[in-house]
């Protein structure tokens, strides 16, 4: 009998060999930025290596291929007709970025923003304070004291 050249269903579960791409490399025309935001329809807000911030649209081959989201390294190049605007060319993926540093690809005054959110996590919905001076000087607050109610009064 012949081999099984293309397989059945069964055969091809055990096959999940994965390939790893090369490096997109940054011709004279492109630049590396950072997506500030994501504003819908394939359009971001990209914060760019010379400093500028445009409105970056995603090219037609990538838009049902890859996922875009905030703080994302991206290739792209810059419209020559409308200077505020510019193409999205490739995203990098975080072994790439890492290469791109190793390599010194990247722009000298390019720094990257990281995630911001140290705020929210700071807060505690749970964290009680029980100190005195907080009530003591709530009950001083003249809105307040309209606010509280005397149960001899009803």
């Amino acid at each position: 009998m012949p081999k099984n050249k293309f397989g059945g269903n069964k055969s091809k579960k055990g096959k999940n060999i994965v390939v790893k791409k090369e490096l997109v490399d940054i011709e004279e025309c492109e630049q590396i930025a950072q997506v500030i935001k994501v504003l819908g329809n394939k359009r971001f807000e990209v914060k760019c290596g010379d400093g500028k911030t445009r409105i970056g649209i995603l090219r037609g081959s990538m838009k049902r291929n890859s996922w875009i989201n905030r703080l994302d390294v991206v290739l792209i190049e810059a419209w020559e007709f409308e200077d505020k605007k510019c193409s999205i060319l490739h995203k990098y993926s975080y072994e790439d970025y890492y290469e791109l540093l190793s390599s010194k690809q990247f722009p000298e005054n390019f720094v990257l923003e990281e995630d911001q959110d140290k705020e929210l996590d700071d807060y505690n919905p749970f964290d009680i304070n029980d100190s005195d001076d907080e009530n003591s000087d709530s009950l001083d607050d003249p809105d307040i004291k309209k606010l509280v109610i005397n149960i001899d009064e009803i």
